[in-house]
């Protein structure tokens, strides 16, 4: 894990291994509040082209 901070804005960035991040978003639950994120997304589109309901729902995650 690295952490950096962007200049002027004094944000901090932690950087970590693909494979961490991928771990971690694997264990992440499909909760109610990710199924009303990804309703809210599908709602106020103008159009969607693509993205299966499955995938904006792993997008809401």
């Amino acid at each position: 894990t690295k952490e950096t901070t962007v200049p002027h804005l004094g944000t901090r960035v932690r950087t970590i291994p693909h494979e961490r991040f991928y771990e971690e978003f694997k264990r992440t639950e499909t909760t109610d509040a990710v199924r009303k994120l990804a309703r809210a997304y599908l709602k106020n589109a103008k159009e969607v082209i693509q993205p299966t309901e499955a995938d904006v729902l792993e997008a809401a995650k």
